[in-house]
């Protein structure tokens, strides 16, 4: 079967957060190819910041139109994007652009304290490659690779394999947010209620009110929320020895183009 994230999920946290932590008020979005699957990640972002704060501003763009692959790695293209948006008042921007949100890193650590970067797909902040950029790495949007990896196991061992499309949003802790830098601890109440009522319908989150709006934006339709309750983001991840986590750039895809399918080893089918 197919293993899928509902990254839109994933980035409406990352969109609270963001919005959160914004000084001015003002952020951005890095895009990758301007494709409707990182649409869905503009539109869940911009989603989760106007619940926090509705009149904020959100600057948008893209690395290429459709059908460009050189959108994913063009780093000096979306270091220059970002500076601009920098330039204009925002402080916190968050990048699914594969290779080329490493631009996104350099111009956010270039405008120094009181800016911020949000990572993609994996915890960005524990990456070898962007060591020099950590401390301005507030947060990832992540796919959770590790609970994806555990419960198709488990579904093996327990003689009920899984089959079809797998559909790995907050209610079955597919996506979620980083934590490894401390600065994120200041908006993790934020975060982590969303997380509770989209996974639980209980918000106008991501699938409830605001759903005509995020189809408007995107000209798709994000996966729904499963109902019930929602368990507490990672916990399966101890018991996967969190896969996800410990990989580099280089045994994960970072590119959002490659979305959401992984293998039964847990690793990312391009």
């Amino acid at each position: 079967g197919s293993l899928v994230f509902a990254a839109e999920q994933g980035s409406y946290l990352t969109g609270v957060i963001a919005a959160s932590a914004s000084k001015s008020g003002h952020i951005g979005f890095i895009g990758g190819m301007g494709i409707d699957l990182i649409k869905a990640f503009e539109a869940g972002y911009v989603q989760g910041a106007q619940s926090v704060n509705p009149d904020i501003k959100i600057d948008s763009k893209y690395m290429g139109a459709a059908g460009d692959n050189t959108a994913w790695n063009v780093p000096d293209k979306a270091k220059a994007a970002s500076a601009a948006m920098i330039s204009k008042g925002a402080d916190v921007i968050y990048a699914a652009a594969g290779g080329s949100g490493l631009g996104m890193f350099q111009a956010v650590s270039e405008a120094g304290a009181g800016h911020w970067a949000i990572g993609v797909d994996s915890d960005q902040y524990n990456v070898p490659s962007l060591a020099a950029y950590k401390d301005y790495i507030l947060t990832s949007m992540m796919k959770r690779v590790d609970v994806a990896v555990y419960d198709v196991i488990k579904g093996v061992v327990d003689g009920a394999p899984l089959v079809g499309v797998q559909n790995f949003d907050l209610a079955k802790d597919g996506v979620g947010y980083a934590t490894s830098n401390p600065a994120v601890n200041d908006y993790k109440a934020a975060a982590d209620k969303a997380a509770r009522d989209n996974a639980t319908g209980n918000s106008r989150g991501l699938g409830i009110g605001a759903m005509n709006e995020l189809g408007t934006l995107t000209g798709v339709t994000p996966v729904l929320p499963a109902s019930g309750d929602a368990k507490a983001l990672g916990k399966k991840a101890k018991q996967a020895n969190d896969i996800q986590t410990r990989r580099s750039s280089s045994e994960v895809s970072t590119k959002p183009g490659a979305e959401g399918k992984v293998s039964k080893t847990g690793q990312c089918i391009n």
